[in-house]
């Protein structure tokens, strides 16, 4: 269930955290996982025990999406492939942001620990862009 992932986070199914979203012109956290999935057991109590996140969730309308729940089969949400986990974060209207990941190689939503998802939603609450991957331009 949901409430495995934190007990203290207001947690919604995709549908009801679109509309919650746009009503609150807040942000989207997103957690892809499956019941049967040994990553999402691992990160499950690192993000339920994090009172970091449990903080930062207040600023985000926190979406829960298990097994085969919405939006786990849409093509929009696997830019790099439909493993999982994955965490994605969204903007209000519900559009990914491609650009806020994990800091994982090859799998750009794969977050391995609770430390990793506090950077992103730091990243995010805080309204500053990702840390671009280009290199510096030449003056």
């Amino acid at each position: 269930t949901q409430s495995t992932w934190g007990d203290d986070i207001e947690w919604y199914s995709y549908s009801a955290g679109l509309a919650a979203a746009k009503k609150q012109s807040k942000p989207i956290m997103m957690v892809l996982h499956k019941s049967w999935c040994g990553a999402c057991k691992n990160l499950k109590p690192q993000i339920a025990n994090s009172q970091e996140i449990k903080q930062l969730a207040k600023s985000f309308v926190m979406i829960n999406a298990e097994d085969e729940e919405a939006p786990h089969s849409d093509k929009a949400f696997q830019p790099d492939g439909g493993y999982i986990p994955r965490i994605m974060f969204l903007t209000p209207d519900g559009e990914l942001r491609k650009e806020v990941k994990s800091g994982n190689p090859e799998y750009g939503y794969y977050y391995e620990n609770a430390a990793q998802v506090v950077s992103s939603m730091e990243l995010v609450a805080n309204g500053r862009p990702a840390p671009s991957t280009a290199p510096p331009a030449a003056h």
